[in-house]
C-alpha cells in the first residue's frame, strides 16, 4: 500500500528535493480515480431497464408504431415530465387492460403499484435523448460525471475531518468500491448516482455549518431518487456525532415533507413481493433484520448479494459471510480504538452510525450491491481509519500481527480486487447485449407468421421481461409476448383440450423467485382465476399460496399458426409443437442468457 495514501512511521532522514511536491487533495483523488475506473463503462450499450427509458423518450417524441405505445406515452409525473420509473399505477382496471395487452404477466397483482418519483433523474434522461437520441455513449458519460462528482464530494468531506493521508485513503476506498461498477454501467441507475452526489454535497455543507444548504442538497437528492433518504440520514448522523442535532433539523424536515408529498401524489410500491412498504412496520422490520446485516457485509468486505436476485433461498449463504466480515471489522476497530486520535474516533463513530442509518431505506427491498452507493460515503471514512491503523501496526513494537493481517485482507478486498470487477462488469454487460441481439433474429424465425408468442418456461428476465422491449428499441418488434411459468425447473405439461393445457413445475412452485414476485407479493391459491386476454388461467393446486399446477385456456387452438409456443433450449428460442389432446410431456429447463 503506497505511503502517499497511508501514514507511515515517524520521519527519518531529512526530506529530499521531491518533498515539496504537492500531493493531490482527497477530492482530487476521488475525482480522478472515479473517472479512471469508470471509463470502461462508456462502451456499454443499452441494457435491461435502459430499454424502457429509451422507448419512453421515443414515445414522447411522437414516434409511431411502438409496442405498448399508450402505456409509454402516458408515463408522466405530477410535473408533466416523462417518468421512466412508473411501471404500475395501482389502478386495477388499467392493470388488467395492460396484462391483456401483454405488458404484465398473468399473475400480476391487480392493485400493483410500482411508481417511483425521480423528477431530476427523469429530466437527466430526457436531456440525453435531446442531445443524442438513442445514443448510449453520451448517456454513460453523463452517468460517469455524476459518479465523479460523488467521489470528489466524499473526498472533500473527509478532507475536513481526517488527516490528509487518511482522507485520501477514504476517497480511494469510495471511488474503487466494486459495488459501484454496475450502478455506473447501468444508465437506468443514474438516479442512485445523482442522489449520492447530492448526499456528498449535503455532508460538506453540514460539516461547514450550512444547515440550509445541506437541506437543499438533501432535497435535490430526494428528487433524484428514493436513495436520497440516505442523505437525510447522513446529515442527521453527522449532527448527532458533532453534538449539533438542531443543525440537522432542516434536512430532517425536508425528508419528512418529501415523504408526505411522495405518498400524497400516489408514488411508492404496493402489491409487489420485491418491495416492503415501511409503513407496514412489522413486515419491514422483519425484512430489515436480515437485509441490513447483508448490506453492511456488502460494503465492509468482499461479499456480493446480487445472487439473491436469482435465488433468494441463498440468503443464509450470503448472510453468514456478511456477519463474519462485519464482526471482523468491529473486532479490528475495537482493537485499534485505544491508539486512535480523537478525530479518527469521531470518524469511526460517524462512519458506523451514518452507514447504518443510510442503509435503512435500502432494507425495504432485496439486498443488492448497488444499494450501498450512497451510504458508503460514511463507511469509507471508517474503513480508511481501520486500514491506516493496520498500516501503523507494521511499525509498532511488538507488532499487532492480527490487526496487520486484518488490514492486509481488507486492503486487498477494497484496493486491489475492485479493479478486476470494474473491468469485468462492462465486459459482462457487453457480452449480454451481444447475446440479446443475437436472440432477436431467432425470435423472428421461431415466431414467423404468429401475432402472439408464449414462452412456456421463462425464468430468465432477459427472455420473459426485457426481450420484447429490447427488440422494439432495436427496430424488430416481437409479437405480443407472454410467459406461462417463471419457475426455473423442468415442467410437466398435459394438453387437456384443443385450446387448453395444464402445466406443473417439477421441484419448485411458481412465483418464488424475485423477478416473478416483482409483480405479486400476495398468495395465489388454488381456485384463483385470471383473464389475461390471450389466455385465461386457473390455479389448480398451490403450495403456501404459490401455484404448483395451472390450467391455461387460449383464445384459439394451440395448433393455430398465429400462436407461437416457445421454449428456450439452452442456446436459442425454438417453436414447440403441442402434443395431441390427452397426452403429457416433460419439458426440460435450461438457464437463460443471464444464467437465471
Amino acid at each position: 500500500m503506497p505511503d502517499a495514501l497511508l501514514p507511515g512511521p515517524p520521519p527519518g532522514p531529512p526530506p529530499g528535493p521531491r518533498a515539496g511536491r504537492r500531493r493531490p487533495s482527497p477530492a482530487q483523488v476521488g475525482l480522478l480515480v472515479g473517472i479512471f475506473v469508470a471509463l470502461p463503462c462508456l462502451s456499454v450499450p443499452w441494457v435491461m431497464d435502459d430499454w424502457f427509458i429509451l422507448l419512453i423518450g421515443r414515445a414522447w417524441s411522437g414516434e409511431a408504431g411502438l409496442p405498448f405505445s399508450g402505456w409509454l406515452s402516458a408515463q408522466v409525473d405530477p410535473l408533466g415530465l416523462p417518468q421512466p420509473f412508473c411501471f404500475a399505477h395501482g389502478d386495477s382496471a388499467r392493470t388488467a387492460a395492460l396484462a391483456a395487452e401483454g405488458l404484465y404477466p398473468w399473475w400480476v397483482e391487480p392493485s400493483l403499484r410500482l411508481c417511483f418519483w425521480r423528477p431530476l433523474a427523469a429530466a437527466s434522461h430526457q436531456l440525453d435523448q435531446a442531445l443524442s437520441p438513442g445514443g448510449a455513449g453520451l448517456a454513460h458519460l453523463h452517468s460517469l460525471l455524476w459518479y465523479a462528482l460523488a467521489c470528489a464530494g466524499v473526498g472533500a468531506f473527509w478532507a475536513r475531518r481526517l488527516p490528509p493521508a487518511v482522507a485520501r485513503l477514504a476517497a480511494l476506498v469510495y471511488a474503487l468500491d466494486e459495488a459501484h461498477a454496475f450502478p455506473v454501467a447501468w444508465v437506468a441507475n443514474r438516479n442512485g448516482l445523482m442522489a449520492a452526489a447530492f448526499a456528498a454535497g449535503a455532508l460538506v455543507a453540514a460539516d461547514r455549518g450550512r444547515p440550509l444548504l445541506a437541506a437543499a442538497a438533501c432535497a435535490f437528492a430526494l428528487m433524484s431518487g428514493e436513495a436520497g433518504l440516505g442523505a437525510v440520514a447522513l446529515v442527521l448522523a453527522l449532527g448527532l456525532v458533532d453534538g449539533r442535532p438542531r443543525a440537522a433539523l432542516p434536512a430532517v424536515a425536508v425528508g419528512i415533507g418529501w415523504l408526505g408529498l411522495y405518498a400524497g401524489l400516489g408514488f411508492g410500491a404496493a402489491g409487489s413481493g420485491l418491495y416492503t412498504d415501511p409503513r407496514d412496520l412489522l413486515a419491514w422490520a422483519g425484512e430489515a433484520l436480515v437485509h441490513l446485516p447483508i448490506l453492511l457485509g456488502v460494503f465492509l468486505g468482499p461479499v456480493s448479494a446480487d445472487v439473491l436476485m436469482a435465488d433468494p433461498s441463498l440468503r443464509p449463504l450470503v448472510l453468514a459471510p456478511a456477519l463474519g466480515v462485519t464482526g471482523a471489522v468491529a473486532w479490528g476497530l475495537r482493537r485499534a480504538w485505544p491508539a486512535l486520535e480523537a478525530d479518527r474516533r469521531q470518524a469511526v463513530i460517524f462512519g458506523a452510525l451514518g452507514l447504518t442509518l443510510a442503509l435503512l431505506p435500502a432494507a425495504s427491498t432485496t439486498p443488492t450491491s448497488r444499494l450501498v452507493t450512497l451510504p458508503g460515503a460514511a463507511g469509507a471514512g471508517l474503513l480508511a481509519v481501520l486500514l491506516a491503523q493496520a498500516w501503523r501496526a507494521r511499525a509498532a513494537e511488538p507488532r499487532d500481527r492480527r490487526l496487520l493481517g486484518l488490514g492486509a485482507v481488507l486492503g486487498v478486498a477494497h484496493l486491489a480486487l475492485p479493479l478486476a470487477v470494474w473491468a469485468g462488469v462492462p465486459w459482462a454487460l457487453r457480452q449480454g447485449d451481444a447475446t440479446a441481439r443475437a436472440l432477436i433474429p431467432g425470435v423472428e424465425a421461431a415466431a414467423r407468421g404468429a401475432d402472439a408468442a408464449v414462452l412456456l418456461i421463462g425464468s430468465d428476465p432477459a427472455l420473459s421481461l426485457y426481450l420484447p422491449f429490447g427488440a422494439a428499441a432495436l427496430g424488430s418488434p416481437a409479437p405480443s409476448w407472454r410467459t406461462l411459468s417463471p419457475a426455473p425447473v423442468p415442467h410437466r405439461l398435459r394438453r387437456t383440450a384443443e385450446d387448453a393445457l395444464e402445466i406443473e413445475p417439477l421441484g419448485e412452485p411458481m412465483l418464488r423467485r424475485p423477478f416473478a414476485r416483482l409483480y405479486r407479493g400476495g398468495p395465489m391459491p388454488a381456485g384463483a382465476t385470471v383473464d389475461a386476454g390471450l389466455l385465461q388461467v386457473e390455479v389448480l393446486a398451490d403450495e403456501g399460496g404459490a401455484p404448483t399446477r395451472i390450467r391455461a385456456r387460449f383464445d384459439r387452438p394451440l395448433d393455430d399458426p398465429g400462436l407461437a409456443l416457445l421454449l428456450w433450449d439452452g442456446a436459442a428460442l425454438v417453436r414447440w409443437a403441442p402434443p395431441p389432446v390427452g397426452e403429457s410431456v416433460e419439458l426440460a429447463w435450461y438457464p437463460g442468457p443471464t444464467r437465471m
